[in-house]
């Protein structure tokens, strides 16, 4: 691989008109050398030491996927939650006086209550799951890059 005739007259032109290159060697003929030569170059080696090279900043852009998800999810799943809980409470008010009126009160409470700490605890499950699903989506990712 030679250089270009256009480009060896253009440089051979710029070498007889300024007289700063003049006053030195001109490389052309160890241009043209290092031009012709191959450059090995392992493709895999090179690919295996970038990825290294970036693992912090992936895994740091990663993380801020994840909470930017889990906080979309979480928005997300937090606007049903005003009318589940509504009807939710509209649903123990209805329990509390019908089983007020065939039961005693204090076993009425007690049922409306249990009733009450199940849903809650139902709740709190599913939107602590939220995160862990989300994390378990892109486990897949982190296990490839970790191979490296």
């Amino acid at each position: 691989m030679d250089l270009p005739k256009s480009g060896r007259q253009k440089l051979m032109g710029h070498f007889e008109d300024c007289t700063a290159c003049r006053a030195e060697q001109l490389p052309v003929d160890s241009l043209d050398a290092l031009l012709a030569g191959d450059v090995p170059l392992d493709a895999s080696a090179l690919s295996r030491s970038a990825v290294w090279a970036a693992r912090p900043v992936l895994q740091a852009n990663a993380s801020r996927a994840l909470v930017w998800r889990t906080f979309k999810a979480v928005l997300i799943s937090l606007a049903p939650m005003v009318l589940v809980v509504g009807y939710d409470l509209l649903l123990l008010d209805l329990m509390d006086g019908i089983l007020t009126r065939f039961l005693s009160p204090a076993l009425a409470t007690y049922i409306v209550s249990s009733y009450l700490v199940l849903i809650s605890l139902a709740l709190a499950v599913t939107y602590a799951a939220i995160p862990l699903l989300l994390a378990g989506r892109i486990a897949p990712q982190s296990r490839f890059s970790s191979s490296l």
